[in-house]
């Protein structure tokens, strides 16, 4: 069944009524999907928690990542995320590539058994866990649960919000430096936070439980000063300018895509494909 993203609007403190009409119009189209929208956020990078601007905030936490992989390159945990694109995760992976670290962990939001149907629904929650699977193998990179942080890591650089079955004590020990959509759980105590775009923020692909790989257009602009999770590895990638991370030179989504299908063979014949206008749906004659 197809995902149909409506826009959810409010006016003192209550939905609009036509965001009612258009989620009932959306069942009829397939499984709605709201995307909330208030005032504008200002998503900005953050230093020890105060906002800062992109260029400050890349130059601490490139300070940070190469006082110590340039040195010790194990003594950096690099954290991919499930709930993250197949874009973000491969150039994360390939930065961790390129600066000699062979193990990289993942994470995601826990299995819930109870969601699964035997038909269309199943545990797994998170978006991309098969696409995770192929680009750490396309990768050759050795794959281990956030859980088994060893005691050589000092520094984590994750994508997303999730450390699962990660010890509070242990991630106390550790300098994070987060590239996310939202400032909680150990983004709130990073050293240093980058905003991320959301996925109704930014192009890309996701691979489903079928290991179909499937487009994302952006219906949205990211909000205050928020990039692509992909564009924000790049900008650390050429601050950190160590190894060959200068190579990662993506300038768009496309071609994060394709030096992917490059890699990996699986995906070998896939296409990017052109870009799709978001479809606004609204009734005549109603008011919003």
């Amino acid at each position: 069944m197809a995902e149909v993203l409506v826009l959810v609007e409010h006016a003192d403190g209550a939905l609009k009524k036509i965001t009612a009409e258009l989620i009932t119009a959306a069942r009829q189209l397939g499984e709605p999907s709201a995307v909330v929208v208030g005032k504008p956020g200002t998503a900005a990078p953050l230093i020890d928690g105060l906002p800062s601007s992109w260029d400050r905030a890349v130059s601490a936490a490139a300070s940070l990542l190469t006082g110590i992989a340039s040195v010790a390159p194990a003594a950096v945990g690099i954290v991919l995320s499930a709930e993250y694109s197949n874009e973000d995760n491969f150039a994360l992976g390939k930065l961790a590539k390129v600066w000699g670290i062979a193990t990289v962990y993942v994470a995601g939001k826990p299995a819930v058994p109870g969601r699964a149907d035997g038909r269309l629904r199943v545990a797994d929650v998170n978006p991309n866990t098969a696409g995770l699977k192929h680009i750490t193998a396309g990768l050759g990179l050795t794959v281990k649960p956030v859980a088994q942080i060893g005691p050589e890591v000092r520094m984590l650089l994750m994508l997303g919000t999730e450390l699962p079955g990660l010890d509070p004590g242990r991630l106390r020990e550790l300098d994070v430096i987060a590239i996310s959509t939202h400032e909680r759980g150990p983004v709130t105590s990073a050293k240093v936070a980058l905003p991320a775009a959301a996925w109704a923020e930014a192009a890309g692909t996701v691979t489903n439980v079928a290991n179909r790989v499937q487009r994302m257009h952006a219906a949205f602009p990211a909000p205050g000063l928020a990039l692509p999770a992909w564009e924000a590895v790049v900008r650390l990638a050429h601050a950190t300018a160590f190894g060959e991370s200068s190579t990662l030179g993506y300038a768009h989504a496309r071609e994060v895509f394709k030096d992917m299908t490059q890699t990996i063979p699986a995906w070998s014949a896939l296409t990017w494909a052109r870009e799709a206008r978001p479809l606004a749906l609204r009734f005549a004659g109603s008011r919003g």
